[in-house]
């Protein structure tokens, strides 16, 4: 339990020094940039490290840990700058390909049919849509595709944008957008893919 504390203090801190690199680099608020939040990433993954790792094998903690991070980081940079970084996804490409050849999950076919048929969809509504989805949200719906396989990818999906469609509801009635005003889906989109991830690492989801 404590390694993988240490493990998940690992994690968070680097987590926590991509995000503020991308960042500074997009020009997000200086209010994102202070100390204060690299502590909480500390912290909080030190925790999720230590509760993972007391059931579950230091690998599959490890991969809790680190698609906690990369579905953080979307969520933070996409929420603050409209942009996903495309050294994020390719960085969670990898690991989905190492955790393929760890775990066997998901089968390389399946991660790859998931991968296109998620872009395709997305890239057609990007299209239809006329910039109400961007091209690094489709890069990054095959991403999780890769990463999570056809059904619960979709069903990731699925959950972020009835979550997503949510947030928007509520803003509109609450009059903080108009309905013309641009709001970053990338966030909605790793809460559903997360939850989901967790659910089927717990086992709830089959």
């Amino acid at each position: 339990m404590t390694t993988m504390m240490a493990a998940g203090a690992l994690v968070g801190g680097l987590t926590w020094q991509g995000i503020e690199r991308m960042l500074q680099r997009y020009g997000a608020p200086k209010w994102t940039r202070r100390h204060a939040w690299g502590l909480l990433f500390l912290l909080g993954f030190a925790l999720l490290g230590g509760y993972e790792g007391r059931t579950r094998a230091d690998f599959e903690a490890i991969n809790v840990l680190v698609v906690t991070g990369w579905l953080v980081g979307v969520a933070l940079i996409d929420g603050l700058t409209s942009r996903i970084p495309n050294i994020w996804l390719a960085g969670v490409t990898v690991w989905a390909f190492v955790q393929m050849a760890v775990t066997g999950r998901p089968p390389w076919y399946d991660g790859v049919l998931a991968a296109l048929t998620l872009g395709g969809v997305f890239a057609l509504l990007a299209w239809l849509g006329k910039g109400a989805l961007g091209m690094g949200d489709v890069k990054f719906v095959s991403a999780l595709g890769l990463l999570m396989g056809t059904r619960h990818a979709w069903q990731g999906v699925i959950l972020g944008v009835l979550l997503g469609g949510g947030v928007i509801i509520l803003l509109l009635g609450t009059g903080k957008i108009g309905r013309k005003d641009f709001v970053p889906y990338g966030p909605n989109l790793a809460l559903g893919a997360w939850i989901v991830f967790m659910l089927t690492v717990h086992g709830r989801i089959p």
